[in-house]
């Protein structure tokens, strides 16, 4: 599957919930080869953004120190849109800009897709999700550290900051 195949599915709107609805009915028009296609995809996207500036700005704006902190994370620039999302990429301090996290749904849509195969064959995909780059990361945020974000990404320390980095 394509970066625009994939993104093209993911789409967009407003309301996050409707968006997961209508990736759901995508997702369910596709024979299971493709929703497979998909889940593939998905995770290639993560790990594509699996890169310190961005887990900087998780940590800012939610605290989130662990991988499956980052992955929810990550879920949700990805269903800000395409636009968002490369944005991100480039400078995370841009999400300033853009709506409250709302975990619930990221964690539907980072196994959305496995879910819908399953229902449509009984089974969950098959498949080796390829590992992650390592970062240098831990859960200890030192004092430094911080002061590196805080210079780093002012926009988003100047709307999150204080409240999640001590």
């Amino acid at each position: 599957m394509s970066e625009e195949e994939f993104w093209e599915l993911v789409g967009y709107a407003p309301d996050p919930n409707q968006q997961l609805a209508l990736l759901e009915n995508r997702l369910r028009a596709l024979p299971p080869h493709d929703i497979m296609q998909f889940c593939l995809a998905l995770r290639q996207e993560l790990n594509r953004a699996h890169i310190q500036p961005l887990w900087a700005a998780a940590y800012i704006m939610c605290g989130a120190g662990s991988e499956e902190g980052f992955d929810c994370f990550k879920a949700w620039v990805m269903l800000q849109g395409r636009d968002y999302f490369e944005a991100a990429l480039t400078d995370p301090d841009c999400l300033a800009d853009i709506p409250e996290i709302d975990y619930s749904v990221c964690e539907h849509f980072l196994v959305l897709a496995d879910h819908v195969h399953h229902d449509l064959t009984g089974e969950y995909p098959d498949y080796a999700p390829s590992p992650r780059p390592h970062l240098a990361f831990t859960d200890r945020w030192d004092f430094d550290f911080v002061e590196g974000i805080r210079e780093s990404l002012p926009r988003l320390w100047a709307r999150y900051g204080e409240a999640a980095a001590y």
